[in-house]
Order: structure tokens, then C-alpha cells, then sequence
């Protein structure tokens, strides 16, 4: 993964790597895709963390705040994401503690 110069991510997915590797054969993050280039118009195979991604494409410029918060963010939200796509579904899922609540559900609204 390219870094930067104060860390974090420098390759921004805008589909996550979760969602695409569904898409790959085998469905894993080291699987292939098969993508279709409409402006190019050719076809060619890759792995997920080659595509739907530009560089810093989610980084901010704020004085005072992390550049890399936004992609932290999303990154956060996609492991939860991922983990919640691959669950035993006999599991119950636990609820979030009450302090909790309110930003678990300004996660589900956004």
C-alpha cells in the first residue's frame, strides 16, 4: 500500500476493497477481476486494490486536522462492514452500548 510521508493510505478505493473482492475469483483480496475500461474500450484482469481507487482521493486539507481522517473513517467503517458480510448469520450481533448509539446510527443513516 502506498504511504505517505506522515503514514496512512495514499491509494483511496471510492468502492470498497470488501465489495470488489465479492467480484474476484477466488472472492479474496488476492483474487482476479475482470474489468472493462469503457473510455479505453478494452478489457483486462487485475485485483481489487487496483481499481475504483485514486490517489489521496479522500484526503483533506484542514489546518489542525489529519489529512488521512476521511479514509480512516471509510477504512474503519469497511472492516466492520466486511466482518458483518462474512458473519455466521446464527450469531446474534451485540447491540451497541448506549453512549454508542447515537453514532451507530448516524453510521447506518450516512
Amino acid at each position: 500500500m502506498d504511504k505517505g510521508p506522515r503514514g496512512g493510505a495514499r491509494n483511496h478505493h471510492f468502492v470498497p476493497q470488501y465489495y470488489l473482492k465479492g467480484f474476484a475469483t477466488p472472492r479474496s483480496k488476492d483474487g482476479w477481476l475482470s474489468v472493462f475500461d469503457l473510455k479505453e474500450q478494452k478489457s483486462f484482469k487485475t485485483w481489487p486494490r487496483n481499481v475504483a481507487a485514486r490517489r489521496d482521493y479522500h484526503r483533506v486539507d484542514i489546518e489542525r486536522v489529519d489529512p488521512n481522517i476521511v479514509e480512516t473513517q471509510l477504512a474503519n467503517r469497511a472492516v466492520i462492514h466486511s466482518a458483518l458480510a462474512s458473519a455466521d448469520r446464527s450469531v446474534p450481533l451485540p447491540l451497541a452500548p448506549p453512549a454508542g448509539r447515537s453514532a451507530l446510527a448516524s453510521t447506518v443513516r450516512t
